[in-house]
C-alpha cells in the first residue's frame, strides 16, 4: 500500500471529524444556551434521533454492498456523503426563532438529515480499510492515521476554536460561522480522500444479496463482541466530550483552562495513537486493547477526586485517560477491519459494507445513549443555563459526566474483550483459507484449539 493511500485515508477521517466533531462540541450548548431548549429536552432529541440514525448505517452499508463502480464500492459514497454532511451541518445551527414545538421539530429533522449524510460518509470510510488491504499490519497503519487525524481535528476545535466562542456577543452567529467554515474545509478534504485512496482487494462477488450480507454478520462472533465493547466505551467517551466544556467553564476556572486541557489531551492522544502499532506487534491486539481500556478507566475515575484548581494534577489525570483512549480506539478500528475476513471465512461472502454498518450501528447507539444521558444528568442535577455559578448538585452532575460515567464505560469495554476469540494467528489462517477456497465455497474451519 502506497503512502498516498494512507494519507488519503487520513484525510477522509479528518473530513468526517471536521463536520462531526464540530457538531458534537457545539450542538448541545447551542440548543441549551442559544435556542434556550430545556437541557433534558435537548438531550432527548439528540438521543432519539441518533437511535434512528443507527438504522441509516444499515441502509448505507447494504447499498454499498450492492454497488460496483469504476471508482470502487465505497469511494463515491465517501465524496457524495461528505458533501451532504457539510450542508446538513450548517442547517443544524439555523433553528428558527419561533414556537418551542417548531424549534424542537426543526432540530430533530435537521439532525436526522445530518445523521443520514454521516452514515454514508462514515460507513464508506470505515469499510474502505478492509477494501484497501488484507495485510493486518497495514490496517494498523490505517487505524493509526485515522486516529491521529481525528485527534488533530479535536485539538484544533478544543484548543483554538472553542475558546474564541466564549463571551462573544452573538453566540448563535458565531457557532454558525464556525460550522460553515468547518464544512467548507471538510468538502476539500473529502475530495482529497477520494482522489488519493484506492480499493485493491479483489472480490468474486462484486454485488452480494441481502441474505449473504446477513450471513456474513450473523456468523461474525468477533464483530458482535467488538460492537458491544464499542457501545459501552462510546457511552463513556462521548459523555466525557459533552461534559468537558461545562467542567472547564464552571469548575476549572473558565474557558482558558479548556484550551490547556485540550492541548494536554491531544498530545497524549496523538503520541499514543502513533505508538499503538508498536504495542499491538509486541503484546497482540486484544491484550493491548484491554490494557488501554483499564488505563483510560483509571484516568477518568480519578477526575472527580482531583481539585480542579490544581491544574497540573488535572492534566496528569487527563493525560492518562486520553492516552488509554487513543490506544483503545486505534486498536478497535484495526480489529473491525479484521472481522471482515472472519465473516468471509465463516460465511463465504465478503461484506465490508454490511459489517462496518453493523459496527457503526453500535457506534450510533453509544452516541445516542451518551447524548441523552448527558442532557438528563445536567437537567436532573439542576444545571442552570448561562448561570455564573452552578448549584452544588449541578457540579456533581458535571463531575459524573467527565469522571464516573466514562470510567465505567471504558472498564466495561475492556471486560467485553474476554469474549473476543479471533487472534492474529486465526486471522492469518482465515486469509490463507479464503485464498485457497477461491471464494467459491464456504471455508468451514474451526477456531477450536487456536
Amino acid at each position: 500500500m502506497r503512502r498516498r493511500h494512507v494519507v488519503g485515508y487520513g484525510l477522509g477521517e479528518a473530513a468526517n471529524q471536521a463536520a462531526f466533531a464540530t457538531v458534537t462540541l457545539l450542538l448541545l450548548s447551542y440548543y441549551t444556551d442559544v435556542v434556550a431548549m430545556n437541557a433534558a429536552v435537548a438531550g432527548l432529541v439528540l438521543m432519539l434521533v441518533r437511535i434512528a440514525d443507527a438504522l441509516f448505517d444499515l441502509f448505507a452499508g447494504r447499498l454499498m454492498d450492492r454497488t460496483d463502480t469504476r471508482w470502487g464500492k465505497f469511494r463515491p459514497f465517501l465524496l457524495g456523503g461528505g458533501i451532504a454532511l457539510a450542508v446538513t451541518s450548517v442547517l443544524l445551527f439555523t433553528v428558527p426563532e419561533t414556537g418551542a414545538g417548531v424549534r424542537i421539530g426543526y432540530a430533530a429533522g435537521t439532525f436526522a438529515l445530518f445523521g443520514l449524510a454521516f452514515a454514508f460518509s462514515q460507513v464508506s470510510l470505515g469499510s474502505m480499510a478492509a477494501a484497501m488491504t488484507q495485510d493486518s499490519r497495514e490496517r494498523d497503519r490505517l487505524a493509526m492515521v485515522r486516529s491521529m487525524s481525528s485527534f488533530f481535528v479535536y485539538l484544533l476545535l478544543y484548543a483554538v476554536i472553542a475558546p474564541r466562542l466564549e463571551g462573544v456577543a452573538d453566540q448563535g452567529r458565531a457557532y454558525l460561522l464556525v460550522v460553515a467554515a468547518a464544512s467548507v474545509i471538510a468538502v476539500l478534504l473529502f475530495a482529497g480522500a477520494f482522489a488519493l485512496t484506492e480499493e485493491t482487494v479483489s472480490r468474486a462477488e462484486p454485488r452480494i444479496t441481502l441474505r449473504q450480507s446477513l450471513a456474513a454478520v450473523r456468523a461474525n462472533q468477533p464483530l458482535l463482541v467488538l460492537c458491544g465493547s464499542m457501545l459501552v466505551m462510546l457511552v463513556g467517551f462521548e459523555t466525557f466530550n459533552f461534559g468537558m466544556l461545562y467542567y472547564a467553564r464552571y469548575l476549572a476556572g473558565g474557558v482558558d483552562t479548556f484550551t490547556v486541557m485540550a492541548i494536554a489531551m491531544a498530545v497524549g492522544q496523538g503520541l499514543f495513537s502513533w505508538l499503538t502499532p508498536r504495542f499491538s506487534r509486541r503484546y497482540g491486539k486484544r491484550a493491548t486493547y484491554v490494557g488501554a481500556g483499564l488505563a483510560a478507566a483509571a484516568g477518568y475515575l480519578a477526575m472527580p477526586a482531583v481539585d480542579p484548581s490544581r491544574m497540573w494534577l488535572v492534566l496528569i489525570v487527563l493525560g492518562v485517560a486520553s492516552s488509554g483512549t487513543a490506544v483503545l480506539q486505534t486498536v478497535m478500528l484495526s480489529l473491525q477491519a479484521d472481522t471482515v475476513e472472519y465473516g468471509q471465512w465463516r460465511s463465504g461472502h465478503r461484506a465490508e459494507g454490511a459489517i462496518y454498518a453493523f459496527f457503526s450501528f453500535a457506534r450510533k447507539g453509544g452516541n445516542a445513549a451518551a447524548a441523552g444521558l448527558a442532557g438528563l444528568v445536567l437537567a436532573g442535577t439542576g444545571y442552570a443555563a448561562n448561570a455564573a455559578v452552578q448549584p452544588a448538585g449541578a457540579e456533581g452532575g458535571i463531575l459524573a459526566l467527565v469522571g464516573l460515567i466514562p470510567a465505567a464505560g471504558f472498564a466495561l469495554a475492556a471486560a467485553c474483550m474476554v469474549f473476543y476469540r479471533f487472534s492474529e494467528r486465526d486471522y492469518r489462517r482465515a486469509v490463507a483459507a479464503i485464498a485457497r477456497s477461491g471464494q467459491e465455497e464456504r471455508p468451514w474451519l474451526s477456531l477450536k484449539g487456536s
